[in-house]
């Protein structure tokens, strides 16, 4: 009898293991599909390449530039954050959250030095939009990715990159 009920428990604790990493997996499976319907479905692309072509970003004057941000955040709720580098990988403005979710760590983000990350090397290198991995957001704690891309003045000059931290959570 005691060697019956050993092996249940055992078969019970292997039961729910199986369903844990079940889960784990369509968590996993959802985040990809939103992925997906972001990137592959062109939402994001033509969010940056709005931003590219946008008079107040291609201005390189903060104020104008941080303005553009904020109308495209309050337009796009999946966009945690953007922010922008000049050709160097130097900050140009605050990031930018969502409205109302500001932090300090948003306004100490300008003038720092981003030229050794995959999000700005990425772009720089192939010239192209850039999609990160899913990683979990500091800000915020959810599965995020992030989307950037050159932006460049009328004479196809690259003044920059725009990137975006992108909410792919349920």
């Amino acid at each position: 009898m005691n060697n019956i009920s050993a092996e249940t428990g055992q078969s019970m604790a292997g039961a729910d293991e199986a369903v844990g990493g079940l889960g784990v997996s369509v968590r996993s499976l959802s985040t990809m599909t939103r992925v997906f319907e972001l990137v592959g479905g062109g939402s994001l692309k033509e969010v940056i390449a709005s931003l590219a072509a946008d008079p107040d970003l291609l201005s390189l004057e903060r104020t104008r530039m941080e303005r553009a941000l904020r109308d495209k955040a309050r337009a796009h709720p999946f966009l945690e954050l953007l922010y922008v580098t000049d050709a160097a990988g130097r900050q140009l403005v605050e990031n930018i959250p969502q409205p109302g979710q500001e932090t300090a760590e948003d306004r100490a983000a300008l003038g720092r030095d981003w030229s050794s990350r995959p999000w700005f090397t990425g772009p720089v290198q192939s010239q192209s939009l850039y999609v990160s991995d899913v990683y979990v957001s500091q800000a915020s704690g959810r599965n995020c990715i992030t989307v950037s891309s050159p932006f460049r003045d009328s004479g196809g000059r690259t003044l920059g990159i725009i990137a975006a931290d992108v909410n792919v959570g349920s």
